[in-house]
């Protein structure tokens, strides 16, 4: 009886979560007039999303590459022209939502949808994995006091067991 109550409990947590989560996908495609969508699965800090409502900030060859250990800024990001091709130059009827699991970018990623949205941009930014199935996923981050360089969590991943979720 126990895990039957359990079982039933986190079904009932996961249709109210997916309804809250279905809700705000609708209230940003209805506030914004949507009539397409950018999905960012993995998003990371935002910088695909800022490429594709800010891509002036982008074309001027800011894109950071690294070259043989060394940081180095080339030419303008081939993402620019494709989010021309498939949304036009005007982006005021695209919508973009973030997927992104980890949870040291949290912040960051607020601060960006509450700046494209003061911008009059569709953004809606989920603080969770994307999958096919509804369930945990057990995702190995570095604790953000203890990295030891700059960009240290872009080797986060999924990962098989909770034991290996978080490095020191």
């Amino acid at each position: 009886p126990r895990f039957e109550d359990a079982k039933a409990a986190l079904v009932a947590a996961s249709e109210a979560s997916d309804a809250i989560d279905e809700a705000a996908i609708w209230q940003t495609i209805d506030t914004y007039n949507c009539t397409m969508a950018y999905l960012d699965v993995g998003s990371n800090i935002g910088v695909q999303i800022r490429k594709l409502f800010e891509p002036h900030l982008y074309r001027n060859g800011t894109e950071y590459v690294p070259i043989d250990g060394k940081s180095s800024f080339v030419g303008v990001p081939p993402v620019l022209s494709v989010f021309d091709e498939r949304f036009g130059s005007d982006k005021c009827h695209v919508c973009a939502f973030g997927f992104e699991p980890n949870p040291n970018h949290d912040s960051r990623l607020e601060l960006l949808q509450s700046h494209l949205k003061s911008l009059g941009f569709g953004v809606h930014v989920f603080h969770a994995a994307a999958a096919e199935l509804d369930g945990v996923v057990h995702f190995r981050f570095t604790n953000a006091s203890a990295a030891t360089i700059e960009n240290e969590d872009w080797g986060a991943k999924r990962v098989a067991s909770a034991a290996e979720e978080t490095e020191a």
